[in-house]
């Protein structure tokens, strides 16, 4: 059986006091060369946790890596495993 890993900015660094889920831009301030602005769909801890429930997946594993500079969590790693059904026969997929 395989694993669905998610890899993205932990909420909590990116938030910014707006700590709801929905559409943010990302302008590349920081970054010489990159004049385009970006849509990212921003999302809270407990969306996401809701969001792999909701997909018929459980978490296996969450890591909030940190740099050392740094207080907060900059990374949020959420490993999930779908999720097993007890009206689905062994061998066979959930639908």
């Amino acid at each position: 059986m395989g694993a669905l890993v998610i890899q993205t900015l932990h909420p909590w660094s990116v938030a910014a006091g707006d700590d709801q889920d929905g559409w943010r831009e990302e302008t590349f301030n920081g970054v010489q060369g990159h004049g385009h602005p970006m849509p990212w769909y921003f999302r809270t801890l407990s969306s996401w946790l809701n969001a792999l429930d909701r997909a018929g997946f459980q978490l296996a594993c969450l890591q909030e890596p940190q740099h050392p500079q740094s207080p907060a969590p900059q990374s949020l790693l959420l490993v999930a495993e779908r999720r097993n059904d007890p009206h689905t026969a062994p061998g066979e997929d959930a639908v």
